[in-house]
């Protein structure tokens, strides 16, 4: 399973290629030309079971430009469609003809914050599924699953496998087997286009098993070394080049080197040269997580261009019928029907998904009770500013790992949040602040320390860029200053992890108030809580509060906030003992 910090990347990249293919490509290269009577189809059947039981919202998940969305507004009066990519989301706005039923919006991060819990009718969740890795696409149709209303219905279509081969039926590796490190024995030397070029790699097993050795190339199982041609920004231009066969047993920690012939691409300029390993008729390594080589390659001669001028669709990830349907058995839905059918190289599935005939489950298990908020939360509060207020060495030291923990962890999983007008909580002397200025365009800074707030206006006293700075003393539980739904991005590092429960749960509230539909937050927070949930700050490791993962997200529940993710993090050497939760509040309803 990903962590926060690598589902971030992971989702980054499939956000660029999408990006790169909706840039360049025509309508005729995106669109299903048989969307529209896909859906008649798909409505009648349902209908005479009965579904969907009313028909007043409908979400189109992977909108492309939009095509599917307009139909599904001839049936439904209010119809979201989302895609990954920016682009193609401008697009689709760009050609809807009726903005009052058609709404679109681009997906921001790993889950569907966007929408609440039972918001849809009808959810059509399509071709950008075929298009992420598995434990991305899963975790989207999880949220899809939230948000389907009671007697609501889900259409889904995914890629199962392929074909089998004829003759025998290759036998997957295990899992911890595709584990590998690649090397190119010396970098390639620039070559004319289309020209064969031989390269000397070096291919090391870092897995526990042995990789067994084939005769010859092709066959199904075989393990083979391949490459694939990108474009700089990093799309994939040719999926399959060159190809050379294990030719016997590797153990673990031993390595071969191995002579790929690859052929140059015709397009003269900068390429990138990605070299994989391959289960032939089962998977590239890299799709189960080993790490692929990337290295820069010149084809030779005048450049007419960007490369190439219409990058092919993202590579298509295979989840297998089997998976799905115990992934939605699982979840407690009911699959109406699914219908087989062969799409070259892929057999395809389409399902048909309802809720219980209860209705649907709730987004998060009942709590398990345990201590209430209790105690004197104005005790609390003023406990924490007078603990802070002289800690000035402490702001000092903190500024020296700032530049790591920013971009190592934080950036990239807040980058693609809405900076137009952004809050950070708790600023401590403005060490985060000077970061998320560069990004913002307007910032309030809100702290219940007051010496805190001067020590900000200190250090940004000077400061003549664009972004509009506000400073707030507030009562240490409440942002009175700010007003409902004016906040697109709340921040807060190494500062919540010292509240209690009390004061995070009135937080979490004043979060949802003043995030604006569709706004986001990043909060740093203990769960220590999950060990001593009635301790008090002052007595615990580093100082954290009594909060746990799993009661950050119950307030945020309450609160009617949708998380999207939660990753434990090590403080001080202490495993576990904080946590990262990335939460939005619903664009609809």
């Amino acid at each position: 399973m990903r962590n926060a910090w690598e589902a971030s990347h992971s989702l980054r990249a499939c956000r660029e290629e999408w990006d790169l293919f909706a840039g360049t490509a025509p309508p005729a290269a995106i669109e299903l030309p048989d969307a529209a009577s896909t859906i008649e189809e798909v409505l009648e059947q349902a209908g005479r079971a009965g579904l969907p039981g009313r028909r007043s919202a409908a979400l189109d998940f992977g909108c492309g430009t939009g095509l599917v969305t307009q139909a599904l507004s001839r049936s439904f009066p209010l119809c979201f469609g989302v895609d990954l990519s920016p682009r193609m989301v401008t697009r689709a706005r760009e050609r809807n003809p009726d903005p009052e039923r058609c709404r679109f919006a681009p997906v921001r991060g790993t889950r569907l914050t966007l929408f609440g819990d039972g918001a849809f009718d009808l959810i059509h969740g399509n071709r950008l599924l075929w298009h992420l890795p598995p434990d991305l696409a899963m975790g989207y149709v999880a949220d899809l699953l939230r948000t389907l209303a009671p007697r609501g219905l889900l259409v889904l279509d995914l890629p199962s496998h392929r074909p089998p081969p004829e003759g025998p039926e290759p036998v997957p590796l295990p899992e911890p087997a595709f584990r590998a490190r690649i090397a190119l024995r010396e970098p390639p030397r620039p070559a004319p286009p289309g020209t064969e070029v031989p390269l000397r790699v070096l291919v090391r097993n870092t897995s526990p098993l042995v990789w067994p050795g084939t005769p010859g190339p092709d066959l199904p199982g075989t393990i083979s070394l391949g490459n694939h041609w990108l474009i700089p920004a990093g799309g994939i231009a040719v999926q399959d080049d060159g190809r050379v066969a294990l030719p016997r047993d590797l153990s673990p920690g031993e390595e071969i080197e191995l002579t790929l012939p690859v052929r140059a691409p015709e397009q003269p300029g900068d390429w990138l040269l990605e070299l994989d390993l391959v289960q032939e008729a089962v998977t590239w390594f890299a799709a189960r997580g080993s790490d692929a080589a990337r290295v820069p390659f010149h084809v030779q001669g005048p450049s007419s261009g960007a490369l190439p001028p219409l990058p092919p669709p993202p590579g298509v990830h295979g989840i297998h019928r089997a998976e799905v349907l115990d992934f939605i058995h699982r979840a407690g839905f009911r699959v109406l029907d699914v219908h087989e059918r062969a799409e070259a190289p892929w057999i395809a599935c389409r399902y048909l998904v309802a809720p219980p005939e209860e209705g649907s489950l709730a987004a998060l298990p009942p709590s398990r009770g345990g201590p209430e908020e209790t105690g004197s939360t104005d005790a609390t509060i003023a406990d924490l500013i007078k603990t802070w207020t002289p800690h000035g060495k402490y702001y000092a030291d903190a500024e020296a790992t700032m530049e790591a923990q920013w971009r190592g962890l934080i950036h990239p999983l807040i980058q693609d949040s809405d900076f137009t007008t952004v809050l950070e909580l708790a600023p401590g002397h403005g060490r985060n602040s000077a970061k998320l200025v560069q990004l913002s365009g307007e910032l309030h800074l809100v702290d219940a320390a007051a010496t805190c707030i001067r020590a900000c206006q200190k250090r940004f006293r000077d400061y003549s860029g664009p972004c509009r700075l506000h400073y707030h003393v507030n009562d240490g539980s409440s942002l009175a200053q700010l007003p409902d739904g004016s906040i697109t991005f709340i921040y807060s590092w190494d500062a919540a992890v010292h509240f209690d429960r009390a004061i995070m749960k009135a937080y979490i509230g004043e979060f949802a108030r003043v995030l604006a539909p569709g706004g986001t937050a990043f909060i740093h927070h203990s769960h220590y809580g999950a060990e001593a949930p009635d301790s008090y700050w002052r007595h615990n490791p580093s100082w954290r509060g009594n909060v746990s993962r799993e009661l950050f997200a119950r307030y945020c529940a309450e609160a009617g906030l949708v998380i999207e993710r939660q990753q434990l993090l090590p403080w001080n050497d202490l495993p576990d003992l904080d946590c990262l939760t990335l939460f939005g509040r619903p664009l609809w309803p």
